[in-house]
């Protein structure tokens, strides 16, 4: 069982995985709104899909559903970084 002090621990470390998440928001959305979506998609469509799936799961739940689905978003992180490293490198 989870001590008093270990769910503090983690809404201290879920506050600042959100606040993580909510710079990708903005720096994706700005991203969109420059047009540049189409010329990643038509570049790598992996990558591109990866993206916007990160970006529409958080804008659709948010902040309130990270602690059920953290190692989901985890997974999605480490995807998303994985391919954009690879397109940074190619």
């Amino acid at each position: 069982m989870r001590s008093e002090r270990d769910l503090e621990s983690f809404d201290d470390l879920a506050k600042k995985i959100s606040s993580k998440f909510e710079f990708f928001k903005g720096a994706y959305s700005t991203f969109r709104n420059s047009g540049l979506e189409p010329e990643l998609e038509s570049i790598d469509k992996k990558t591109a899909n990866e993206l916007k799936g990160l970006f529409t799961s958080w804008k659709m739940e948010g902040p309130s559903t990270l602690k059920d689905k953290v190692d989901q978003y985890y997974s999605k992180v480490i995807v998303c970084k994985n391919l954009v490293e690879g397109y940074l490198k190619g």
